[in-house]
């Protein structure tokens, strides 16, 4: 395979609804798990359609910022999706950011928006 294809096959796996998602989203929603994002922020690294960041939006995180590879991606899907989920969408609450990790992105979206909140129980 060379590079160009292998590139262009990288570029589509954000708009594949992961199953992890659902699992993601399953946990975070059982009642045992005991999890609050109330005032919380958040980021969802490599969120694809952005589901798990959406459920912490809704339930009451303070902003939740969404990051993907693939500009098209968050354009097509996550920013999407977001603004049909979510009443209160603003670009207060949610960010939107795209591109390599390689590139110092995720040192840009944590030094942009300062610290985020992580429990790691």
């Amino acid at each position: 395979m060379d590079i160009l294809t292998q590139n262009r096959s990288l570029l589509k796996v954000g708009f594949k609804l992961w199953e992890c998602s659902i699992d993601l989203l399953s946990y975070l929603s059982d009642p045992k798990s005991d999890i609050s994002f109330e005032g919380k922020r958040v980021v969802e690294i490599g969120c694809g359609h952005g589901l798990p960041g959406i459920y912490c939006a809704q339930n009451a995180a303070s902003s939740v910022s969404f990051q993907d590879l693939n500009s098209d991606v968050i354009k097509q899907a996550t920013i999407h999706n977001s603004f049909l989920n979510l009443e209160d969408a603003s670009d207060d609450k949610l960010a939107f950011y795209s591109g390599d990790w390689g590139r110092d992105l995720l040192s840009d979206i944590l030094c942009q928006d300062g610290k985020f909140d992580l429990d790691s129980r």
